[in-house]
């Protein structure tokens, strides 16, 4: 959880990853109900409805559908008509209306979804690729410099220099593992 908080889309696509150790072993996050109570909360998509049951499949599904689609628009290529009709249909999954709020500062207007559930997981899940790839730089989604890592970041740093998901997990780990092979 220390790295959520970029963009909704990369946080589900994350929750698959290899073990950055190098074991080799793929670790699974989405089935975890404390990573899924964790996600939800971070994104501010708590359910209305705790006991609903989780749509795992179709989680499974979009974190695949996901991936793809945004390490090729990391490559320079622009979704095709198929992946605009999924991320349509996605969005679709989750009706939302507006209301009128008083704030300090006046009145605004704030979109609502009709429900709360995992239907909505997957809307906002989708509007977030869209949101990145229609707004973003590809040329800024990475993926960690650890070969052993499967995380993908947006660097939005000054300079555009980041190489690892986490400079104090993956960097410090390379770092020493650059160290020991010296010493040897």
């Amino acid at each position: 959880p220390e790295l959520w908080g970029q963009h909704l889309c990369l946080d589900m696509v994350n929750s698959l990853e290899r073990d950055p150790r190098g074991s080799g072993r793929m670790i699974d996050w989405l089935p975890k109900s404390g990573w899924r109570e964790a996600f939800l909360t971070a994104w501010q998509l708590s359910p209305d409805d705790p006991s609903e049951a989780v749509p795992m499949t179709a989680l499974i599904e979009l974190r695949s559908f996901l991936r793809p689609l945004l390490e090729r628009w990391a490559r320079g290529a622009k979704p095709d008509t198929h992946d605009v009709q999924t991320l349509r249909t996605m969005v679709g999954l989750a009706p939302v209306t507006r209301d009128l709020v008083a704030g300090p500062a006046g009145h605004s207007v704030e979109i609502r979804p009709f429900v709360r559930n995992w239907n909505l997981v997957r809307a906002e899940a989708a509007v977030s690729a869209i949101d990145l790839i229609g707004g973003g730089d590809p040329k800024l989604l990475k993926r960690c410099s650890n070969p052993d890592c499967t995380w993908l970041f947006y660097d939005d740093t000054l300079n555009h220099s980041r190489r690892w998901c986490s400079a104090r997990a993956c960097g410090n780990l390379l770092k020493v593992r650059r160290f020991r092979a010296r010493k040897k």
